[in-house]
């Protein structure tokens, strides 16, 4: 799941951040995060798991993981390329879901603890982390 969600080149670029724990946290991400739990889609789709994570690391205040889950979410839904523009239908569904998200936390009071003006945005996926990745879309048959 983790090569599909955030392709060959975005995800080596995501272990470097880890420094001098590298090692270690890539057997944590990849065989108990994202092996044990986050591949077993018995309950939820894909789609549906990658909507709970983004929710919750928006809601954390986690900036990077966010933007690395944002660009998750419109691949898992078909985005590809380095420009916004070619994914427009993908892109605005998704800032709408974080729009949603963003009216849940107001809606609440939480701004400043979700730390909400540090949201990074759908389009900030162009800019960041050059795009959504020209790899083909791994199709794994369902459970």
């Amino acid at each position: 799941m983790m090569l599909r969600l955030y392709g060959p080149a975005l995800l080596p670029k995501i272990f470097d951040t880890w420094g001098s724990f590298r090692s270690d946290v890539v057997f944590l991400e990849a065989s108990i995060i994202y092996g044990l739990y986050l591949s077993d889609h018995s309950v939820l789709t894909e789609i549906q798991s990658e909507c709970v994570i983004v929710a919750s690391l928006l809601c954390t205040g986690f900036a990077p993981p966010s933007l690395w889950h944002l660009r998750g979410l419109c691949r898992l839904l078909g985005a590809r390329g380095n420009i916004v523009a070619e994914n427009k239908q993908i892109l605005d569904k998704v800032q709408r879901f974080e729009d949603g998200i963003k009216e849940c936390v107001r809606f609440y009071k939480m701004e400043d603890k979700a730390k909400l003006k540090d949201w990074p945005a759908v389009a900030d996926v162009e800019k960041e982390l050059d795009g959504f990745g020209n790899d083909p879309f791994l199709r794994f048959p369902a459970p």
